[in-house]
C-alpha cells in the first residue's frame, strides 16, 4: 500500500521469484487451514485407513488439542510482537503516513485476535 514500483521491485523482485513465493505461500496457508475442517467434519474423528499403522483408529482429542493450543499461543505471540515493535519500523520504512496507518492498523488489528479466538 503506497509503495512504488521501483522500491518493490528493488526489495521484493517482483514480478519475479517474489511472485512464487507469494503465491507458493498462499497455497500452503490455504491447505493448512483446510485442515481445520477436519474438527469439524467426520473425516476428522477417525485417521483415514490409507496412513500405515494408524489407519482407522480413533483421533485421540489431545492429539487436536495440543497443536491446537500451541498454534494459538505462538499467534498471540507473533502479532502482538508485531503491534508493540515492528508496526514502528514498517510505517518509517514504506513512509505511511495519516490514512495509510490507520488503514494498515484497520487491516492488522484483528490479527491480534486470532490466537485468542482459537478453540483449543
Amino acid at each position: 500500500m503506497g509503495v512504488d514500483c521501483t522500491y518493490r521491485r528493488a526489495h521484493y523482485g517482483f514480478p519475479g521469484w517474489g511472485t512464487l513465493y507469494v503465491f507458493g505461500l498462499s497455497f500452503l496457508l490455504v491447505g493448512l487451514a483446510s485442515l481445520t475442517l477436519g474438527l469439524v467434519r467426520p473425516w476428522g474423528e477417525t485417521v483415514p485407513r490409507w496412513i500405515p499403522w494408524i489407519g482407522g483408529r480413533t483421533v485421540r482429542p489431545l492429539a487436536a488439542v495440543i497443536p491446537a493450543a500451541t498454534g494459538a499461543l505462538a499467534l498471540t505471540l507473533l502479532w502482538t510482537t508485531v503491534f508493540l515493535f515492528v508496526i514502528q519500523e514498517i510505517f518509517v520504512l514504506y513512509g505511511l503516513e495519516r490514512f495509510k496507518r490507520v488503514a494498515v492498523g484497520a487491516c492488522y488489528t484483528p490479527f491480534l485476535l486470532w490466537g485468542p479466538s482459537s478453540p483449543p
